[in-house]
């Protein structure tokens, strides 16, 4: 099978993470594969932050600050939350490695916002294919802290940026389940009989 179809054919999500995470030389590899991305009038949409080491202790203290001030929007208090928000406070420490991936919408009068955002899912896509082909596992998360305007503005985000997702690389710390053999045939839909 052609390399290609292969870690396409292989990529899996996988949920828990550990070192080895990429070297510095494949994380430029994995975000040059990323920019290769179909991208309408090359706007270049995307935007990467990669995190690692403490980095990701701070985008922890962000997402248990973001997780407090939703939690307690009703009048409780953040010891009544001190579960959802130690877990939030933790979540960034379970890969060795976090790219934050962002779209940095910009008013095109051929490209419409939905196009640049596609453009940063597809980048996101062979972000993750790039990650497979080089031997690492990695797992696409996005959830209320990509929607958070408090996790945007920490991180020096335009209000209008849309987080795209956080991805997180490492290699696989678990067995996988193998995966379910699908039919493409249903997913496949006939075009109805048109009378115009």
């Amino acid at each position: 099978m052609h390399s290609v179809l292969q870690a396409i054919m292989q990529r899996r999500s996988v949920p828990v993470l550990q070192e080895p995470a990429p070297t510095d030389e494949q994380v430029s590899t994995i975000i040059c594969a990323a920019m290769h991305a179909p991208d309408h009038r090359q706007l270049r949409p995307w935007r990467f932050m990669v995190l690692c080491g403490e980095q990701r202790a701070a985008l922890g203290r962000i997402f248990a600050k973001a997780t407090e001030h939703i939690l307690t929007a009703d009048g409780s208090t953040a010891a009544e939350h001190q579960d959802k928000i130690n877990k939030a406070l933790n979540n960034p420490l379970r890969a060795p490695l976090i790219i934050v991936v962002r779209t940095t919408v910009l008013d095109h009068p051929m490209v419409p916002y939905n196009e640049q955002v596609l453009s940063t899912g597809a980048a996101i896509q062979n972000m993750l294919l790039a990650i497979r082909a080089l031997g690492f596992d990695a797992i696409w998360r996005t959830g209320d802290m990509a929607e958070n305007p408090l996790v945007k503005n920490a991180l020096a985000f335009a209000a209008t940026d849309v987080i795209a997702g956080f991805i997180y690389i490492g290699t696989a710390g678990c067995e996988l389940a193998p995966r379910d053999g699908l039919d493409p045939q249903q997913f496949v839909d006939e075009m109805p009989d048109v009378e115009l």
